[in-house]
């Protein structure tokens, strides 16, 4: 089954006009997690910041490439040491990273549901039914689908896409390492996210065979 494939964030460009051209890196994050459509959740799940230290920018024009590398100077008011920001930046990482296997896990089940929607079968087959059931069991884990307006999210629970969302502003609300609590919820919310996505791949084999002509 193809992967299905959300939008990202446009990355910036530099003009390739002639003259001179300048570029500000204005908000210095990584990408964010990929996007999906049609939901409505708690805040906004962004790429981390970049560590200060040392970086390096590429410019090639006309097959002739141009290096110059440059600094990312953290406030110098504050105490947090090269180590404590890569542990901050590496809790980040993965919790993009928990993220877009989730939200890949929700796109695959409504694809799936859809795929089993446009089969020949009856609406009212009960096996094609149960297998819909369950994958919108999954997807209720995963996502709070029953919101449709930011006021709806007041009246169902959040869900694995909301708790994850939640700990990245956490981790990342002051420059430091990530707390303890922290990295206990990061683990308990992996596992959680592991188990459904576990769950759904063991339906899989179900669906492809009840999505095909004799099934």
């Amino acid at each position: 089954m193809r992967q299905p494939v959300a939008p990202v964030r446009k990355e910036p460009t530099l003009p390739a006009e002639a003259g001179g051209n300048s570029f500000v890196w204005e908000d210095m994050r990584y990408p964010d997690p990929i996007a999906l459509p049609n939901s409505v959740t708690h805040g906004r799940a962004r790429g981390p910041l970049a560590m200060p230290g040392k970086y390096k920018v590429q410019l090639t024009v006309d097959g002739k490439t141009y290096t110059q590398e440059f600094d990312i100077i953290k406030d110098p008011r504050i105490e947090t040491t090269p180590d404590e920001f890569k542990q901050q930046f590496d809790m980040l990482i993965k919790i993009r990273e928990r993220i877009n296997e989730l939200r890949n896990g929700v796109l695959t089940i409504r694809q799936l549901r859809q795929q089993l929607d446009s089969t020949y079968h009856s609406p009212d087959d009960p096996a094609v039914k149960e297998l819909k059931d369950k994958l919108l069991r999954i997807e209720d884990e995963l996502y709070q689908y029953r919101a449709k307006a930011t006021q709806d999210l007041t009246n169902h629970p959040v869900r694995l896409n909301t708790k994850f969302t939640a700990l990245e502003g956490f981790v990342e609300s002051d420059d430091s390492k990530p707390t303890q609590q922290q990295s206990d919820q990061y683990n308990s919310l992996s596992k959680k996210l592991a188990d459904q996505l576990k769950a759904l791949d063991n339906l899989k084999p179900a669906i492809q065979n009840k999505l095909r002509p004799n099934g």
